[in-house]
């Protein structure tokens, strides 16, 4: 029998809705503070289960291995080497370290954090829609994409846009047919991931190769159907 993965190792979901409204009104400081302090509880918890395989109450999820608690682990600093900045510079997908913005009380608006986290989190969802399909040895693949993926996603039964986590009815799912606010702030590049926005198939396309995390051994492929611009959304500061 599968243990239920647990609520407090998934990504929560916004108490109030992203959307533009958000600019327009006045979001009660205790109830964005809230979800921001709930968001720091969620990254603490998730590094102490990573850090502790096979030691708690909750089963590893499937697919988790080690290569991808390196990677979640990554993914969840609040700093990278250079040798990985680079690394992210290089490659396809606007992948960054978690925003110490989101970790540091007063560094800048509740708001704002917000926002920023969600931005890192839709780089990382895109990054993992489509790094595991590549030609050659990809540097996580279906499985372990998956794995890390429950961690990003709110414990919901409702249908969320995999981007800012309202809920919409199954035909406004995707993030461009909702005006998304995530996908909003973005920018009209069309640079963000197909697949995030409607699952198509694009083109197939060769690129070279590039090390995923330096170091560690893992080579990664870029994706075989798409051109590093379609997936890059526009760069998150670290700070």
């Amino acid at each position: 029998m599968t243990t239920p993965f647990p609520a407090e190792l998934r990504f929560p979901k916004p108490p109030f809705r992203m959307d533009r409204s958000l600019a327009e009104s006045q979001l009660p400081d205790a109830a964005a503070e809230g979800y921001l302090n709930d968001i720091r509880a969620w990254r603490l918890a998730v590094l102490e289960f990573v850090a502790r395989p096979g030691t708690g109450p909750q089963s590893d999820p499937d697919g988790l291995s080690e290569r991808a608690r390196k990677a979640l682990v990554t993914f969840l600093a609040e700093s990278w080497s250079e040798a990985t900045s680079l690394w992210a510079a290089q490659s396809p997908y606007n992948v960054s370290a978690f925003p110490i913005s989101g970790l540091e009380a007063d560094k800048m608006s509740t708001v704002d954090s917000i926002l920023k986290i969600l931005r890192w989190r839709a780089g990382l969802e895109d990054c993992l829609s489509d790094i595991w399909d590549v030609i050659g040895e990809p540097a996580l693949d279906l499985d372990e994409c998956d794995a890390i993926g429950q961690f990003l996603r709110p414990a919901s039964e409702a249908k969320l846009c995999c981007l800012c986590l309202n809920e919409y009815a199954p035909g406004d799912l995707p993030p461009d047919r909702h005006g998304c606010l995530i996908l909003g702030m973005c920018g009209q590049s069309g640079r963000q991931s197909r697949r995030l926005l409607s699952g198509g198939a694009p083109q197939v396309k060769q690129a070279p190769s590039a090390q995923m995390f330096p170091g560690d051994g893992a080579t990664k492929q870029c994706p075989r159907h798409a051109p590093a611009s379609l997936h890059r959304f526009p760069r998150i500061a670290a700070s």
